[in-house]
Parts: C-alpha cells; sequence; structure tokens
C-alpha cells in the first residue's frame, strides 16, 4: 500500500523555503515530525543509518518520523519544506525518494500554506488541509507509478474494487492478467514489499476503520462489506492488526459527534 495514501495529517507545523548554503550542514536526531522537502535549484544528501538519498530539483522527499540523518549541502539553493504530524502514526523507516517534474507547482503550494498559517482567517485550517492533501494526492500518484509494475495496476483495481468478496485468491488475480500465480506473487512483493494477501488485508483493514469512524455501522455490515466470512473472524483479525476491537476503535475514533 502506498506510504503517502496512509497519512491522516493532524497539523502542520512548519511550511516554508529556507535558503541554505554549502555551509549550513547539519545533523537531525531521531526526526520530531513528518517531512516533505523539494529543492529549487540547490542539492544536498541525506545520510542515514539505511543509505545516503540525493536531492535535487527534479527529485522530492519523504522523511519519516523518528529518523535520524546528516545533512550535506552540496549546492546552495531554496529547499521548500513541509513538517507535518499524523495520527495515527504511519510506519516507515527509510525516505521516500520520489522523481518529479513541477517542483514549482509544489513549492507555490507551500507558499499558499505559508501565508494562510500567518492569517487570522476562521476556516484556514481547512484551506490549508485541502491544499497540503491535494499535494499528497499528487504525490501519492507518482508513489504508485514509479513502484508498481504497469501490469499489476489491473489487479490492483480489482483487488480495491472487490474488498467485499471473500473467495478473492491470488489464481483468480494472476488469471486475471495473464500470469502464473507464482509469478504474480513474486512481481507483486518485488513491488510493494508485500504479499497480495497481505495487501487485501490491509485495505480491508483500512477500509473497516473508515466505516468505524463514521459510526453508523453495525460491525455485522463492516464484516460484510469489507470481505470477512464471520464476525470472529473479522473481530480476531482488527484486534491483531490494530490494538482495538471494532467496538474499542469505534468508541475512541468515531467522528461522529452530538
Amino acid at each position: 500500500m502506498s506510504i503517502i495514501n496512509q497519512m491522516n495529517v493532524v497539523s502542520i507545523s512548519h511550511a516554508f523555503a529556507p535558503f541554505l548554503s554549502i555551509k549550513d550542514a547539519m545533523e537531525v536526531d531521531n526526526r520530531p515530525t513528518y517531512g516533505i522537502v523539494f529543492s529549487l535549484g540547490g542539492e544536498c544528501v541525506f545520510h542515514t543509518d539505511g543509505g545516503d538519498y540525493f536531492l535535487d530539483k527534479s527529485h522530492v522527499i519523504i522523511l519519516p518520523l523518528g529518523i535520524s540523518y546528516k545533512l550535506e549541502l552540496l549546492a546552495s539553493g531554496h529547499f521548500p519544506i513541509v513538517n507535518f504530524n499524523c495520527y495515527p502514526d504511519v510506519k516507515f523507516s527509510k525516505p521516500l525518494l520520489l522523481s518529479i517534474k513541477n517542483v514549482e507547482e509544489f513549492h507555490s503550494d507551500i507558499s499558499v500554506i505559508e501565508k494562510l498559517r500567518s492569517t487570522q482567517s476562521l476556516n484556514k485550517h481547512c484551506e490549508i488541509m485541502s491544499i497540503f492533501y491535494s499535494m499528497l494526492s499528487r504525490l501519492s500518484q507518482i508513489e504508485i507509478n514509479s513502484t508498481v509494475y504497469p501490469i499489476l495496476k489491473t489487479a490492483i483495481k480489482h483487488i480495491e474494487n472487490n474488498i467485499s468478496n471473500s473467495e478473492l485468491t491470488n489464481t483468480e488475480l494472476a488469471e486475471l492478467i495473464g500470469l502464473s500465480e507464482v509469478y504474480f506473487r513474486r512481481l507483486f512483493k518485488k513491488s510493494f514489499g508485500i504479499s497480495p494477501k497481505q495487501y487485501l488485508q490491509q485495505i480491508r483493514i483500512a477500509k473497516a476503520k473508515e466505516m468505524l469512524e463514521i459510526g453508523s455501522y453495525s460491525v455485522s455490515e463492516i464484516s460484510q462489506e469489507c470481505g470477512y466470512s464471520t464476525i470472529n473472524h473479522f473481530s480476531r483479525t482488527f484486534k491483531e492488526k490494530t490494538g482495538y476491537s471494532p467496538n474499542e476503535y469505534r468508541e475512541r475514533f468515531s467522528k461522529v459527534y452530538i
């Protein structure tokens, strides 16, 4: 599943475009927020325990919460950045580096967010989140296109359109795109880092969370809509993956208030 698509952003702590020179090397320990960093011409390298990540005008880097790194400046320039918080936390340990073609468009969005943050507008939070989620949507599409083999996109669409089908199998998905089941599983794992079964389970749990947060669906309805053959199977799996029973999750995270 896309890392970006899992992000439920609750606040933005910074949105600006600082000028950094080659003298501005810095070290960050246990980063307190998530971050998205662009370049308007400067060049830098994020040195992490998991490897080095080069950032220039044709790339964007998404930094996970809690990461530690050394930033080495190779060429001076402006680096538009948004620092933000998510709830619940999104679990990824390595920076996500994506290729982009329109950094100026993203910089324009960040500039608007920066201006809105300084105003006294009563609805500025909604405006800011609308702009930022638009950015995330575009980046998510880039992420998906950069990591998924084209032949798998039909299978992904079929999974997302049939999560209520408790009998959906790898055999059916492999036949849909004309691959052997073994090769389908191997290609899927290479693209997503998880098996087709694990991917299906992730989007089922995500769908169940959405329905529980709405608050108007019964556990039985959610279980059926999300493709679980029995309520017990659904409840056991949901508890295993989230730490909450369906009813506990609804009570804590329901978005319906009176």
